[in-house]
């Protein structure tokens, strides 16, 4: 995930042994496949959405279309409740400092 928020293009690891940028987590040891996509608003990184697998090969043409899709939907997600917290705060409304 590191590179996706660093660099903002994505990382599809079908076969996370023969992925030399992997990151071995010792929390997911069962992790084979990893699909890692930017979450973008604007021009600005917001974060990632990863989604892991127990099996080689995991993720297909499908799967990754489907998940950009919602690594989108969540990016305009995140950045209208950041839009809606900054109005708010204006009207007195500190839920803002979260964001």
């Amino acid at each position: 995930m590191g590179y996706v928020t660093h660099t903002g293009q994505a990382r599809i690891a079908l076969d996370i042994g023969q992925d030399a940028v992997f990151f071995n987590n010792p929390d997911l040891p069962q992790t084979h496949s990893e699909m890692a996509l930017p979450l973008i608003g604007g021009k600005k990184i917001l974060g990632a959405l990863d989604v892991q697998s127990s099996q080689e090969a995991a993720f297909s043409e499908e799967d990754i279309i489907i998940l950009r899709v919602l690594a989108d939907q969540l990016s305009i997600a995140i950045e209208n409740a950041r839009l809606f917290a900054r109005k708010s705060g204006r009207s007195g409304n500190h839920s803002s400092r979260f964001w």
